[in-house]
């Protein structure tokens, strides 16, 4: 990357081990990372802060989760979000994926399959 300026991402998680491990992972990996711990807080911050991604932590998929998804969307065109969420219920990725997330990871989080997910999405948005 040389003397570029790191990509910035949004990381919305409210569980303090978890938004600690990967902040280490993905800082280790070259991108600055900016933790707020729920979805009124990420879109606050989306307003001041561009980002280049967002992370978007699910603890309960539901409408509320779906409509801060599309809020994003609508807001912030252009901006990826990818979103993990614990339990693996295929209905309810779908559905995020037609709501416009690009991807939908399961906990626990493979945090090489997350790192991939993001450079696609990165590598897609330019």
């Amino acid at each position: 990357m040389g003397n570029k300026e790191l990509r910035k991402i949004l990381l919305v998680n409210n569980n303090q081990k978890t938004y600690t491990q990967l902040k280490r992972f993905l800082s280790d990996n070259r991108y600055e990372v900016c933790i707020v711990n729920n979805e009124k807080n990420a879109l606050q911050m989306l307003k001041n802060i561009p980002v280049d991604i967002v992370l978007l932590d699910i603890i309960t998929p539901d409408i509320s989760s779906m409509k801060y998804l599309g809020d994003i969307k609508k807001n912030y065109k252009g901006i990826p979000v990818i979103i993990t969420a614990r339990g693996k219920d295929e209905e309810i990725a779908q559905k995020f994926m037609e709501s416009g997330a690009f991807a939908y990871l399961s906990d626990p989080i493979d945090f090489q399959q997350l790192l991939d997910c993001i450079e696609i999405a990165l590598f897609k948005r330019e």
